[in-house]
């Protein structure tokens, strides 16, 4: 089974290769933009053996070898000449179209996530942040993204080197806490986190909406989007968006991970 796979592994690569190499304006522009995956719908619609590369619905969506070769087709090109990463996929494609427990992907799977790389103001200066998105059920059918994390430095709220002189001091209360400016003055500001209790630990996501509410931080533009699919048991495949002028275009896995400590 592995071999007659294998066999017609390198012949999907191999058509793809002839394709990238046809001239632009020929007779097989058409064909490259029936390959290109345009929306991340599409993707999912050929990842699930739905739909073909023309939209049109595949009747025999149970077909283990055609959805092996649709599957190959939304593979970075780049990615599969790597013969760790062919082999790698040989199994990773085994359990996707596994008879038993066929792995079909869905928008409100709660074990997927949108990285959305995007470049933003932070007081006045350019910045590149993250924000991480995943679908978040209303009411039913019903889904909308929520954002449930942010990565940049502006977020990291706990300093670098610990500094255990920097606290109210315990008799500061009869004083007033007539120090408590200092709390927000010079260097202070920055070390903010050691005046809170043993074990805080600042939420990225609370200090990121408080930035965007008090209009400290304004994101200008989504440079870049990375999903990240975990429904595949073992596995983790990331997808990105790939301009180039051959076939193999559009929504493409761009990495596939083997999970090592896989629970049974």
């Amino acid at each position: 089974m592995k071999r007659t796979f294998l066999i017609l592994f390198a012949y999907l690569l191999s058509g793809y290769a002839a394709l990238s190499q046809t001239p632009v304006g020929s007779v097989f522009d058409e064909t490259r933009l029936k390959m290109r995956v345009k929306q991340l719908d599409e993707f999912v619609a050929r990842f699930n053996c739905e739909k073909d590369v023309e939209g049109k619905s595949i009747k025999d969506k149970e077909d283990t070898a055609m959805r092996k070769r649709y599957v190959a087709g939304l593979f970075d090109r780049n990615l599969l000449v790597n013969d760790s990463i062919k082999r790698k996929f040989i199994a990773f494609a085994e359990k996707v179209v596994n008879p038993k427990a066929p792995v079909y992907l869905r928008f409100a799977d709660s074990d997927w996530t949108a990285e959305a790389i995007c470049r933003a103001t932070f007081n006045g200066k350019q910045v590149q942040i993250s924000m991480f998105l995943k679908t978040d059920r209303v009411r039913d059918d019903e889904y909308k993204w929520a954002i449930v994390s942010a990565d940049g430095e502006m977020f990291n709220l706990t300093p670098k080197q610990q500094n255990p002189n920097i606290r109210i001091s315990p008799v500061d209360n009869e004083l007033g806490f007539m120090n408590m400016s200092d709390i927000s003055s010079g260097e202070n500001r920055r070390n903010v986190v050691h005046y809170s209790p043993q074990g805080y630990s600042p939420d990225r996501l609370t200090v990121f909406n408080t930035l965007v509410y008090n209009g400290l931080l304004k994101i200008n533009h989504v440079q870049k989007i990375v999903y990240r699919f975990e429904q595949v048991p073992g596995y983790v495949f990331t997808v990105e968006h790939f301009e180039r002028a051959t076939g193999n275009v559009g929504w493409l896995i761009s990495k596939l991970i083997e999970i090592k400590n896989e629970k049974p």
